[in-house]
């Protein structure tokens, strides 16, 4: 396998910075994997401008969960957004675009979101370290991106812990694909 080098120029400043990472290539496509998956969950404004992001540290991010008093409210602010999202990409706004971008934000944020086929049940486990509200907001967010697919059914309430969140789906009694 021949590898392809790449050469960007950068400022002394970043050449330095740079020389302290120890594998650059799996950075390099780390980084680049981060900034496409932002591209594609991004609202885009009228000038198809991305949308801003910020980072904050997971602690914070801990203690803007835990002060949210209504997971509920906040999982329709994102059911929303998903919404808008889907209009400015001209996609559907169904059970499996939604997902979609569930699926990049997790990965983004390095989450785990496990999809086990059981037949033409899938069984998803949403595990993070965002406490028990967290948990709520995920488990409102799903039931409603099933909600706006007729064909989707949550086969029971999903269940909900500090750390995960487990539910099972089914498309009318149909195989399909996550």
């Amino acid at each position: 396998m021949s590898k392809e080098v790449e050469s960007i120029k950068a400022k002394k400043e970043t050449r330095e910075k740079l020389a302290k990472i120890r594998n650059k290539s799996e950075w390099l496509e780390k980084e680049a994997n981060k900034t496409f998956a932002l591209m594609d969950i991004s609202v885009k404004d009228l000038d198809s401008k991305p949308e801003r992001w910020i980072t904050i540290p997971l602690t914070e991010l801990e203690a803007l969960y835990e002060e949210l008093h209504n997971p509920k409210l906040h999982s329709k602010v994102i059911f929303n957004r998903l919404a808008k999202v889907n209009k400015l990409d001209k996609k559907t706004h169904d059970f499996a675009n939604c997902f979609c971008q569930i699926e990049t934000f997790f990965e983004m944020n390095n989450l785990q979101l496990d999809k086990r086929r059981d037949g033409v049940t899938w069984i998803i486990t949403a595990g993070h370290d965002l406490g028990r509200n967290f948990s709520i907001f995920f488990s409102e967010l799903i039931c409603l991106i099933v909600d706006i697919d007729e064909t989707m059914i949550l086969r029971g309430e999903p269940q909900i812990f500090d750390n995960t969140v487990i539910f099972e789906l089914s498309k009318n009694g149909i195989p399909f694909s996550l």
